[in-house]
């Protein structure tokens, strides 16, 4: 638990109206720069190759959506990579963490957001490079097979080209993210990414209306395809909602509860596992399905070790003579552990249901490949967490912006829900009022990973908030 650095919030920096335009305005901002094409790529060609192999168009209204919507090689721009090596690169910094050798060492690590996210940094841009590459490749493969000239650079001076200009469109976007992170409303990274999964959404559902038009999908079709929409969406809510709390006792033996959440995994396991069920190639459909949900099985329950098994996760919980006054009997581990198997009994038929109701969808009810893929890992899911991350952050500025003090400071800064949430207990506890921040992309990013929980109280009580945070912190260096 690391104090932070001085950092104030008015009233009036507060104010719901100014960040909603802020966030509003960088999103437009994104969209439109991927108006920019990508250095020595010819447009028309592009529009040439998907005209002639692009079965549905969005017509219309639905034009401009086309054209704002990120793909990798729907209009070769220079954001075409969008925001995914960044969340890959959150994922293996944390992946990093989880091999270091020594549990000081992995404590102290998880717990510098300097040191994590220069990592990450270094990690987004090694990835941006490699993708980049092997994009420039891609479009030099799609221009032989198609016969159309895409490229007009010499093939190895275009590869560097695109390798650079797409890392620099990735981190651009990083930039902007950090715009909408401090004066805007939301995760930075989730809100763009969010964008994307909308405009895909919005095209998505052009395309089943005009399928319908054309007879290429029967209109029962189309509304049970609408049902299950519905009820996924219901569906994904109440697993995004649900958690489990493990009741602790502070220092002062007063008790609060920390809870454990399914989408701390995020979507990564379903991901890996269709990644490895690629090299098995199953005979069959069924030993398809069965192979991809046992990947998906072992893989969530391995990322969950990651997350609440390492000793930094563990010191968190269990710290501070923290443990389940219902309990006494047997150790403290146990609730925690019971949580743990209780949260992974939730997320892992989710994620088989996550990963195999597209498929389905698109095979059963002959359902364009765009909309099924709002039912996947990449769709409606990672829009409901924007949503209630936002959701999250509006009822925190509206309470400061009503509060009758003017000022607020943070007086703690860190990526641990539990230190936040212990910190906030401890000072209530004190008869301080404070007001718990949290910035986290549910289902995109693995708790942990790149999350901030931000505690701000009244700048009058900001001196007894930090002497009570400081004896917290000398009560965990002696425990430990």
């Amino acid at each position: 638990m690391k104090a932070a650095a001085p950092l104030f919030l008015t009233r009036r920096q507060a104010g719901i109206g100014r960040r909603i335009l802020v966030t509003l305005g960088v999103v437009a901002a994104v969209r439109l720069l991927y108006f920019i094409p990508l250095p020595g790529v010819s447009l028309e060609a592009v529009a040439t190759i998907f005209s002639r192999y692009l079965s549905v168009q969005p017509r219309g209204l639905f034009d401009i959506a086309a054209l704002l919507h990120v793909g990798m090689l729907r209009n070769c721009c220079l954001f075409s990579l969008g925001i995914f090596p960044y969340l890959q690169a959150c994922v293996l910094g944390q992946l990093i963490v989880y091999v270091m050798p020594g549990g000081a060492s992995r404590a102290r690590f998880a717990g510098d957001c300097r040191q994590r996210r220069t990592i990450v940094l270094f990690l987004t841009v090694a990835l941006s490079l490699v993708q980049g590459a092997m994009a420039a490749r891609l479009l030099a493969h799609v221009s032989h097979v198609s016969g159309v000239n895409l490229v007009f650079f010499p093939a190895g001076f275009f590869d560097a080209a695109a390798a650079l200009s797409l890392t620099a469109g990735v981190l651009v976007q990083l930039a902007l993210a950090g715009i909408i992170q401090r004066f805007g409303i939301g995760h930075g990274a989730a809100i763009i990414f969010g964008s994307e999964i909308f405009i895909r959404l919005v095209i998505a559902l052009d395309q089943v209306s005009i399928a319908v038009a054309q007879a290429a999908l029967p209109w029962r079709a189309a509304v049970v395809f609408a049902l299950i929409l519905l009820t996924f969406v219901l569906l994904a809510r109440a697993v995004t909602k649900f958690s489990v709390p493990v009741t602790l006792c502070t220092a002062a033996q007063k008790s609060f509860a920390v809870c454990l959440r399914p989408e701390w995994a995020g979507v990564w396991p379903v991901l890996a596992a269709e990644f490895l069920a690629g090299f098995f190639q199953p005979a069959s459909l069924p030993r398809y399905l069965a192979t991809v949900s046992v990947l998906v099985a072992a893989l969530t329950v391995f990322y969950a070790k990651i997350m609440f098994g390492t000793r930094h996760v563990c010191e968190q919980v269990l710290t501070y003579r923290g443990h389940s006054p219902r309990r006494e009997r047997g150790p403290r581990e146990q609730a925690f552990n019971r949580a743990v198997r209780i949260v992974l009994g939730v997320s892992l038929p989710f994620l088989v249901i996550v990963y195999f109701l597209p498929l389905l969808v698109m095979q059963k009810l002959q359902v364009p490949a765009l909309a099924a893929g709002l039912l996947g890992p990449f769709g409606l899911l990672m829009l409901i967490g924007v949503w209630l991350d936002a959701r999250g952050q509006l009822m925190f500025y509206r309470k400061i912006s009503r509060s009758a003090e003017p000022v607020w400071q943070c007086v703690l800064a860190g990526p641990a829900a539990f230190e936040a949430e212990l910190a906030v207990q401890v000072l209530q506890e004190q008869g301080l009022a404070p007001c718990l921040k949290s910035a986290h992309f549910h289902w995109g990013l693995p708790w942990n990973s790149d999350c901030s929980y931000e505690v701000f109280v009244p700048q009058f009580q900001a001196p007894a908030a930090s002497a009570a945070l400081a004896e917290l912190r000398r009560q965990r260096c002696a425990a430990e």
